[in-house]
């Protein structure tokens, strides 16, 4: 099956789902990711704008439009890079040239990347993310792992699963969602996406189901940012729906 026919199923069976969420919840409220712009990159007047909003979201919303111009001409693009993973991202191992760096920009937009490259996906996605927001985004271990909860709760036998990147948070130990999947699948088939494509098949899942549901989502990137915003309340869904019966 093809990315865009794999993107195209993923819309069928979770879209709605995440329609719903979007009329529950207002992004202003859930997503709140916090970071700190003191002693950064930045200069007063670029502070100065990303201190005037008024919450979190509207603070990442502000950085990404900023960082989006800035990385279209600045001529040293590594150290934006790198504040964008280390700091705002907060992935402090982070060490990558500009040479491993373009190189995966290189294959981006090919649609075609390495499993080595996969493997790094979580930073490299952040920096993807800021360069073009439109039409790449952000694919961490809690926005895979909120996908592969709204697969489990729309169970299909045809359902593949998202691989979920090494994260921090200790709710992805203590409710480890490939332990769930295996657990919870009727079928006993567990089908993970293939490496090469999984960021290709999300990026166009997040793209189609925004063209299907502009009148009310403002920003395609809107989408990811609400994926990463219902982390939490999917923990707690988890919490109190999975049960296990030993007979």
């Amino acid at each position: 099956m093809s990315i865009l026919s794999e993107a195209k199923m993923l819309v069928d069976v979770i879209g709605e789902d995440i329609e719903n969420y979007f009329k529950i919840y207002s992004l202003d409220n859930i997503y709140t990711y916090i970071f700190s712009i003191e002693n950064s990159i930045f200069n007063k007047k670029e502070i100065t704008e990303i201190n005037l909003s008024k919450n979190g979201f509207e603070r990442n919303i502000v950085l990404k439009k900023l960082l989006k111009d800035k990385l279209n001409t600045v001529k040293d693009k590594l150290k934006y890079y790198n504040w964008i993973v280390k700091e705002w991202g907060g992935i402090k191992t982070f060490r990558k040239s500009i040479i491993e760096i373009n190189n995966f920009i290189d294959c981006i937009n090919i649609e075609k990347i390495n499993t080595n490259q996969f493997n790094t996906i979580s930073s490299y996605s952040k920096i993807i993310s800021f360069i073009n927001p439109y039409d790449y985004f952000i694919y961490d271990s809690k926005v895979a792992y909120t996908l592969n909860w709204l697969l489990l709760k729309n169970y299909e036998k045809n359902n593949k699963y998202f691989y979920v990147p090494p994260g921090r948070n200790s709710d992805l130990v203590k409710y480890n969602m490939d332990t769930i999947i295996n657990l919870y699948n009727k079928d006993n088939v567990k089908v993970y996406y293939n490496k090469k494509d999984v960021y290709f098949i999300y990026c166009k899942f997040i793209k189609l189901l925004f063209e299907k549901d502009k009148s009310f989502i403002k920003e395609p990137f809107y989408i990811e940012m609400m994926l990463f915003g219902l982390f939490n309340i999917i923990c707690n869904e988890i919490k109190e729906k999975v049960k296990i019966l030993i007979e």
